[in-house]
């Protein structure tokens, strides 16, 4: 067995043997009167749902946090989504009310998480020239201040002649 061979048996059973000593803390239940202070949104490739040619619908799962809480959270709030294109020109909004957005809570490995699906078909038409385009969401809880998310980029309109 060559000195390297051995060099990485050695240093593969190290590491399958290091755990670390410390306990895991419990995170407990989210504090009454958290306030939200980020947003997350991770979205799916957009699909054409109606087979004519154009994406227009896009899932999304949004994150709640806070600077007090170190998992994401649900709070009483209200979304607003926009997709932007070319020159920030808005192609399609999405309102969510509060009562809406409750319903859309769903419980994830992380914590709690918002799912939404968006379609252009809903709020308007997807007939827009192929373009990179901009997912731009905003959380309006109950109480306090709105949080945005940062951009999420995304591709829309014609895939096919």
């Amino acid at each position: 067995m060559t000195s390297r061979c051995l060099m990485l048996i050695v240093a593969a059973a190290l590491l399958v043997g290091c755990v670390s000593d410390e306990p895991h803390k419990k995170l407990g239940t989210q504090p009454a009167n958290v306030q939200p202070s980020r947003l997350g949104v991770w979205a799916t490739l957009p699909e054409d749902t109606d087979a004519n040619g154009y994406l227009d619908t896009v899932d999304v799962t949004v994150y709640v946090s806070s600077d007090a809480y170190a998992a994401p959270i649900a709070v009483p709030g209200s979304f607003e989504f926009k997709l932007l294109g070319k020159s920030g020109k808005e192609l399609a909004k999405w309102d969510i009310p509060e009562a809406k957005a409750a319903q859309s809570i769903r419980r994830m490995q992380v914590g709690p998480g918002y799912l939404f699906r968006l379609s252009m078909l809903e709020v308007g038409s997807d007939a827009v020239e192929a373009q990179a385009v901009n997912l731009a969401a905003e959380f309006r809880p109950k109480s306090g201040n709105a949080v945005h998310s940062p951009l999420t980029a995304l591709q829309f309109g014609k895939i096919r002649k």
